[in-house]
């Protein structure tokens, strides 16, 4: 069956799961969080540091709540910037910089919206993938003469766990995302 004709209704509200088709949960994310650090003045990035002058947390699923990590995002473009002008001024101490030194970063860097529907995307395919693999087991299972009885779906409590990591300077900013099954 092909995706078009295998995926069911998507909505609002089920964009990320669950995603039913024939009868069968193939897919449920119960949470996206994103986690962001930037490096502090004078030690390395500590992943276990929550103090909110370097850590900010994010989701976009269940809850949508992007506006502290595009403010920790916006500290660690300020860094960066910060030290492209301690670099000029060191090479060219008489120079204008003035440019780079009223440099603002801009309020929203990360296009949540787009990242929100790739994950939708990504969700939709796994799902289809995973009827796939089971349909393909089914066909095996047949071709080698097992009875219906062994064809059963997949179970639906699936744990598992995703991340995913960027890092834009590997010193001043580490953001990773974690998407959370049931």
């Amino acid at each position: 069956m092909s995706f078009e004709e295998w995926t069911p209704l998507r909505t609002r509200s089920n964009q990320f799961g669950p995603v039913i088709s024939e009868g069968h949960s193939w897919v449920e994310l119960s949470k996206i969080e994103f986690h962001t650090w930037i490096r502090p003045e004078d030690s390395a990035i500590d992943l276990d540091n929550d103090d909110s002058l370097v850590y900010s947390k994010g989701s976009i699923f269940p809850i949508e709540n992007t506006q502290e990590m595009d403010i920790m995002i916006g500290r660690g473009i300020a860094r960066i910037r910060d030290i492209i002008l301690h670099h000029l001024v060191l090479l060219d101490p008489e120079g204008d910089h003035d440019d780079v030194r009223q440099w603002t970063p801009p309020a929203k860097v990360i296009r949540w919206k787009e990242i929100k529907a790739s994950l939708v995307t990504a969700v939709w395919a796994t799902a289809y993938n995973h009827y796939k693999l089971w349909h393909r087991s089914i066909l095996k299972r047949k071709a080698e003469g097992a009875d219906d009885r062994s064809t059963k779906k997949p179970c639906t409590a699936v744990q598992s766990k995703s991340s995913w990591l960027m890092s834009i300077d590997p010193c001043l900013i580490h953001l990773s995302f974690h998407i959370r099954f049931p």
